[in-house]
């Protein structure tokens, strides 16, 4: 993470992880594929992260709770805020994001599909949409789309999830 940090264009080299790291190119190989590999490896980080919260705040005794969701992710994300700017703002670093969505995806479909009446296929859609949508909204808030902050964005995904798009959006005519 510190290296990201560091460079000034987005494009960060394996050379450039094993100098930073004193290693040689070798040596990454024996633990590394690739620098994708090296992202889904802190993508996991990030998810242990946000599970431990969860687990700390007893989120697994009330499942229905979106809400403890989102202050984990916020925690995790508030306390390396500059990183996650730096590859919110560049599209070198989707991978990054589409793996952190894929994970937050698979630990939904893990922890619900025990509990819900949903088919599995029917979950699936239900986190792809979720995962999709929160990653997109910390997307955007990070590169300052938005005035609120994070807490009050996570208040209005909190009501969409629980209030649906429908009561939101009607409008009354009279």
């Amino acid at each position: 993470m510190d290296l990201i940090m560091e460079k000034k264009g987005p494009k960060i080299t394996i050379t450039d992880i094993a100098s930073n790291a004193n290693i040689d190119r070798k040596t990454f190989y024996l633990h590394y594929e690739s620098i994708d590999s090296v992202f889904k490896e802190i993508a996991k980080d990030k998810i242990s992260e946000i599970i431990i919260i969860l687990e700390k705040n007893n989120y697994f005794e009330n499942l229905m709770d979106f809400k403890r969701i989102l202050n984990a992710l916020n925690t995790v994300l508030l306390k390396d805020i500059e990183f996650y700017k730096k590859i919110a703002s560049s599209s070198e670093y989707h991978l990054f994001w589409k793996q952190l969505e894929d994970l937050i995806k698979e630990t939904i479909i893990e922890i619900y599909l025990k509990f819900t009446n949903l088919s599995k296929e029917e979950l699936i859609v239900f986190s792809n949409f979720y995962s999709a949508g929160i990653i997109s909204i910390y997307i955007s808030w990070l590169n300052n789309q938005y005035s609120k902050n994070i807490t009050e964005i996570g208040a209005i995904i909190g009501e969409i999830i629980f209030e649906g798009f429908k009561e939101k959006l009607i409008v009354s005519v009279q």
